[in-house]
């Protein structure tokens, strides 16, 4: 599946996003959408990723990739672009999401999060915030951390301690 179009929104005079570091902590999630208001896609052969960024307060709408129809059966890498447009996202809600697709997408850094039908986005947002305000869902508590030190810094620091035998 290759993109079809990825419409990226600039940031306003008022606004940080989604080109600047926001000033609260933030989410930026994807939805496997046909009408960007309901998630009603799987995510294998979604043709659009609405994605988002969510803070405590408010959600903003910061892409939009749309891609093209392609065979799925047998097609093993469908997947390439949906990962390209999904970069620095922390989470994915789809309809259904298969096991391989799982597998990568937390390689990737990517909480796949699978919805019932009829979910629509503006209840998955709200829903967000305030599980972002009430701090009780580790994979946003997680999200939400300063990053640390990279594995390569912190096997670095190993390397250079002294040994004691």
């Amino acid at each position: 599946m290759t993109i079809k179009r990825h419409i990226k929104l600039a940031a306003t005079e008022s606004d940080s996003w989604p080109d600047e570091k926001p000033t609260l902590p933030s989410l930026c999630v994807a939805m496997a959408s046909t009408d960007r208001v309901h998630v009603d896609e799987h995510f294998g052969s979604a043709s659009q990723l609405v994605i988002y960024r969510v803070d405590e307060n408010s959600s903003q709408l910061v892409s939009v990739a749309e891609f093209s129809d392609v065979k799925q059966d047998g097609n093993e890498n469908k997947l390439t672009e949906k990962f390209t447009a999904l970069e620095g996202t922390h989470a994915v809600f789809a309809l259904a999401i298969g096991a391989s697709a799982v597998r990568q997408l937390i390689a990737l850094g990517t909480q796949p999060i699978k919805l019932g039908a009829n979910s629509e986005i503006a209840e998955v947002l709200y829903y967000l915030r305030e599980e972002i305000k009430s701090g009780q869902t580790p994979w946003i508590n997680k999200a939400l951390k300063p990053p640390t030190e990279s594995s390569e810094q912190r096997l670095e620091a190993l390397l250079e301690e002294a040994w004691d035998e």
